[in-house]
């Protein structure tokens, strides 16, 4: 995609379309002091302050991988220019400067503007769960599937939960430790971080950076971290419907 920029002298029109709150786990690389024109990636877009997957008409937000424009700060307003490709043009009217962020405001003159499919879908940015013992990333972005982070600190371990109406799969990529499983006579039984009632089945799993772990719906599950100087990270893939107690 060819961005053709163009240095201007106008005041933002656009800044009621700026998103409240972007979290994301990347930055912008800024070229402009190389070159006015380069190949970008669209990686987000924002209609209304809401993030969309595509959009042909009308007044947006863009939010690319790499950019010439410069974003207004320090007294200097953003650039204006022209974001290009087979079939479609955009007129960037302004550019502005967030945090590590270049968010180029834009109005669609022909085509439709896709968000590249799959680069919103990394589990980054602000935690869901922090605690002293372990943190949790949550990427939900995908209809059907959450995907979760966890990276526990050596010695410690999950508070432990059982799993609602989904299976569950655990992968493994650092470190090493220990999973408690228990397994109940019906679903009703079991709860919270001392399940003490209606155990069928109760047994431990050893864990290394590869594994992968298939567990059932109903079950508790607790991770331990082994290790006192490493921490253990895995990821969690689960479905949408179902959620954790």
């Amino acid at each position: 995609m060819e961005i053709q920029r163009e240095q201007a002298q106008k005041s933002s029109e656009f800044e009621s379309l700026i998103p409240t709150a972007i979290n994301l786990d990347e930055e912008t690389i800024f070229s402009g002091y190389e070159e006015t024109s380069t190949d970008s990636i669209v990686k987000l877009i924002f209609v209304g302050g809401e993030p969309v997957k595509s959009s042909s008409e009308g007044e947006c937000i863009i939010f690319l991988d790499k950019t010439p424009f410069y974003g207004e700060a320090w007294g200097q307003v953003g650039d204006q220019g022209k974001l290009i490709s087979e079939n479609l043009e955009i007129n960037i009217n302004d550019t502005q400067k967030v945090g590590n962020f270049y968010l180029h405001l834009g109005e669609i003159i022909k085509g439709n503007i896709m968000a590249k499919k799959y680069t919103n879908f990394r589990i980054g940015g602000s935690p869901s769960k922090v605690t002293d013992d372990y943190t949790v990333w949550t990427n939900d972005l995908l209809q059907r599937v959450i995907a979760s982070k966890t990276v526990i600190q050596p010695g410690k371990s999950t508070i432990g939960h059982k799993l609602i109406d989904s299976d569950v799969v655990y992968v493994i990529t650092n470190g090493r430790g220990t999973m408690e499983i228990v397994e109940y006579m019906n679903s009703d039984e079991g709860h919270g971080s001392n399940p003490s009632y209606g155990i069928e089945h109760k047994d431990s799993y050893e864990l290394s950076a590869g594994d992968v772990i298939l567990v059932e719906s109903g079950d508790y599950c607790k991770v331990v971290n082994d290790s006192e100087h490493d921490q253990l990270t895995y990821l969690r893939i689960f479905d949408r419907g179902g959620w954790r107690k």
